[in-house]
């Protein structure tokens, strides 16, 4: 973990959220005044005029859930008559506005936005690409009745399902691909071409935030817009939910007793984000200062979805250590609790495990998600947005709903307490006001966040060097390892066999779980060997591939296939065939897709890929998939790197699984029926395991971007270049971001400076880290090296000295864990040094 978390500043925000908070002050308004957003849909919002609510939880195909949390009159909003905003889909319209608002609120401008990277937490897309995949695996379905009703008739159903399906949401109108969801509202925005779209389901909204901390920590660029946006509530989501028992069949009841599930809900909130120090130094408006964040993995559980305690009570606990505060120093956490039974104890029990050391009375806890739903990876954001609105009022949020306490509040009035009113919030003695804000999400992945209240007079943290170019990050390459199958041809095939007993899950339900989940654990499994055995050590995983994976359009079709047998019953086609094409095509879908049961939400969804790992093999750093297009992978690097250098896990599994081959996925991005799985480690953590190096990846950054196929930057090919150093290209590019592959004796030559006389001094800075005084400085050692040096060096240094012969150069490492540490050691150099000039 890291030493200090240098504050991050929160200068712009902004919302579209239920029932129709256009900013964060009527969000406040709704909270306040308890104005609910949860309601039934509005006509045609499910596409059809088939019922599929049923209160039978066991009927096939069909949810006992008939609301949700929805912005009303969003889509007549004045807003939303300019051309350029009628290209965008739902959920990258609200991306668009809540983004707009917060710069609006902060006042940068159009050169600022260009150095502003765009952060998107989401899941599932929007439903117009859910639209376009059941478009496509139609037209799958369709070609399979040539032979028995002819061309003709295949192309009139097809008319017939396109004209419905595509018309719903301006599916073929827009650009729909998972990444689109970042690349087109950045576009719009005057932002530059490094945006990604992350998804650790609902924990999304914080971890966003908290990986462009990291980010903002490398000063890389000054500025990020963090957005968790949702807007997908298609009835394929919903059914798919219900058949956990997840639902709540009437407004959610979070921190109640009485709490039977959680009400879905659309939304977008949207925090824009700087260095404390670069805010005060711009001028620009704080409404809030993150002081600390962490994510983490829950590792093994009872299932894949199922919540554990002690992962969150992990992830609370490294937030508190990263603002350097304890138990004592918050007064309200906005929980994540989203009503469901399991969810709100488990989330209470960790809260509680966190506050056993707390000294000063209880802390408020309350939580928004009865008045606007679960907007899963809104959800976080819009916490935060809540959280800054209480501490403008100078008053807590009341929690409405709640008619019996849940029964660990009500048992421990001396931890926990709920405001039913927004009663005042008492400034602390030495202190600003402070809360907690978690996020937790479905497959074990959460984050938390701590954000307190502006004080001019606050210090701004640590000064940081001002240059806008990072130095390159080298990290050590543990091992690598694959797993392949045979390419599926359409989205209807499932070409994948595997010894069952791998995934610990009955064979019956593998179907429902996507190739790409199969193969990555399988790619997994192959790592083990060639890792240590200590499940204690923090590793996590970030797997850069496009979203969507294949498995959810044939769950579309599954569930939506009243609506395709409905638009084939107005097909241009004689009655009796019509009749006859529509009895074929349901049939073939019932007997080749099995009904939707429990197996089928986490089996589908994009960041299990990377939580069945976690899961699986007991890995707790944090976890989620990672789309940027064809940049996702590198993406992933990127994002992984941040979290080494920060010492928030002591290791990162990159890579991808994919095996997607509908036409919406970049195929050239996208390595189908694969997946690569590289182990990436901190260089100091050679110091003690160098026999297990297998290369070193050296990471800078080019002038201009590249594109050339033959040494694009995706995890296949960094693999090849590990495994086969020499014989194929060392350097791989992405966009920008330059990967060199090299010898751990290549790096050792490479970093440090070669000095003919002995320390001799070496005047000026290295990197921007400060005066080098004859020695090398980088993120994770300092190196020197010299003709000799006497062994009393060798000993103050903790390092081993083995000449070949007196005149043979001697290379010495010094690795440290800390900027403190680092300090110290070139003080030890430089008073060494000094001495050793003296005696000459």
């Amino acid at each position: 973990m890291m030493d200090h978390f240098e504050p991050i500043a929160i200068i712009g925000r902004g919302c579209i959220l239920p029932p129709h908070s256009c900013s964060p002050e009527e969000l406040w308004d709704a909270i306040v005044e308890g104005r609910s957003g949860i309601h039934p849909p509005t006509s045609g919002r499910w596409g059809t005029q088939v019922d599929y609510v049923d209160p039978d939880r066991n009927a096939v195909d069909r949810t006992y859930c008939g609301i949700g949390g929805f912005v009303t009159d969003y889509d007549q909003d004045d807003r939303a008559a300019s051309s350029e905003r009628m290209r965008l889909n739902r959920t990258q319209r609200m991306i668009v506005d809540s983004a707009s608002q917060a710069i609006s609120e902060s006042g940068i401008d159009d050169s600022e936005r260009a150095r502003c990277r765009l952060f998107v937490g989401n899941m599932l897309a929007d439903e117009a690409f859910g639209d376009q995949s059941l478009s496509e695996i139609s037209g799958e379905l369709l070609a399979e009745c040539v032979n028995a009703f002819g061309t003709d008739a295949r192309d009139a159903a097809r008319r017939a399902i396109d004209d419905v399906i595509l018309s719903r949401n301006n599916a073929s109108e827009t650009a729909n691909a998972p990444s689109d969801l970042a690349r087109i509202p950045a576009e719009l925005l005057g932002m530059p071409d490094e945006h990604i779209v992350i998804d650790g389901a609902c924990a999304s909204g914080l971890l966003i935030v908290d990986l462009a901390a990291r980010y903002l920590h490398t000063h890389a660029k000054p500025l990020v817009m963090a957005v968790g946006a949702m807007a997908n509530m298609s009835i394929t989501g919903n059914v798919s939910f219900a058949k956990i028992g997840g639902l709540s069949d009437k407004p959610a009841r979070p921190l109640d007793a009485n709490a039977n599930g959680l009400v879905p809900a659309e939304g977008a909130a949207a925090v824009l984000l700087c260095t404390l120090s670069y805010a005060k130094r711009h001028g620009y408006p704080i409404s809030g200062v993150i002081i600390g964040s962490y994510s983490t993995s829950d590792g093994h559980g009872k299932a894949i979805y199922a919540p554990n305690p002690e992962g969150q009570q992990r992830t609370m606990r490294g937030a508190l250590a990263q603002a350097g505060i304890d138990p004592d120093g918050i007064d309200y956490i906005e929980t994540h609790a989203t009503g469901t039974p399991a969810g709100d104890n488990s989330e209470l029990t960790a809260i509680m495990g966190m506050l056993s050391e707390r000294r000063n009375g209880p802390v408020s806890i309350g939580s928004i998600k009865n008045l606007i739903g679960h907007g899963f990876p809104t959800a976080g954001t819009s916490n935060l947005l809540s959280v800054l609105e209480s501490f403008s009022h100078e008053r807590y949020l009341p929690t409405h709903g709640v008619t019996t306490p849940h029964p660990l509040i009500a048992k421990h009035p001396e931890l926990l307490q709920l405001h039913a009113n927004p009663d005042p919030w008492p400034e602390p003695e030495n202190r600003p006001r402070r809360a907690l804000i978690n996020a937790f999400g479905f497959g074990g992945i959460n984050s938390s966040v701590i954000v307190e209240q502006y004080d001019d007079g606050r210090s701004a943290g640590p000064a940081h060097a001002a240059a806008e170019t990072r130095d390159a990050m080298y990290l050590a390459v543990q091992c690598v390892a694959q797993a392949n199958c045979e390419k599926p041809r359409t989205l209807l095939d499932d070409p994948m066999t595997a010894d069952w007993r791998v995934f610990h899950t009955p064979p019956v339900l593998l179907p429902h779980m996507d190739i790409a989940q199969r193969l990555a654990v399988l790619a997994a499994g192959n790592l083990q060997p060639m890792m240590e055995s200590d499940q204690k050590e923090t590793v996590g995983a970030f797997l850069g591939q496009p979203s969507g994976l294949a498995v959810g359009a044939r769950r579309e079709l599954r569930i939506r296939l009243p609506e395709i047998l409905d638009a084939i019953a107005h097909a241009e086609i004689p009655d009796e065939r019509r009749r006859e094409l529509q009895h074929w095509f349901g049939d073939r879908v019932t007997t080749s897709i099995g009904a939707t049961v429990e197996a089928a939400l986490p089996g589908y969804m994009d960041n299990i890929v990377s939580g069945r790992i976690a899961n699986m093999f007991n890995y707790r750093g944090p976890n989620c998939v990672i789309d940027g297009g064809r940049l996702s992978f590198a993406r992933s690097i990127e994002m992984a790197s941040l979290v080494l250098a920060e010492h928030e896990a002591d290791g990162m599994i990159v890579g991808s699984s994919f095996a997607n081959p509908s036409h919406l996925v970049d195929q050239d991005a996208a390595r189908l029926a694969t997946a690569t799985l590289i182990m990436l480690r901190p260089l100091d953590w050679v110091k003690a395991h160098r026999e297990q190096v297998q290369a070193v990846i050296r990471i800078s950054h080019a002038d201009q971007p590249g594109t050339d196929p033959q040494v694009f930057l995706d995890a296949a090919r960094l693999a090849q270049a590990v495994t086969e150093r020499g014989r194929h290209a060392s350097r791989l590019q992405a966009g920008s971001m330059l990967v060199d592959v090299m010898d751990l004796d290549a790096v050792t030559s490479e970093r440090i400076e070669r000095l003919p006389d002995g320390l001799q001094e070496h005047p000026g800075t290295d990197a921007g880290r400060g005066p080098s005084n004859g020695v090398t400085v980088h993120d994770t050692w300092i190196g020197i090296q010299g003709p000799t040096v006497p062994d009393c060096l060798a000993m103050l240094l903790d390092g081993t000295v083995q000449p070949d012969g007196q005149d043979t150069p001697i290379r010495i490492i010094v690795p440290f864990d800390s900027p403190a540490e680092r300090e110290s050691k070139i003080r030890e150099l430089r008073i060494l040094r000094d001495a050793l000039r003296r005696h000459r």
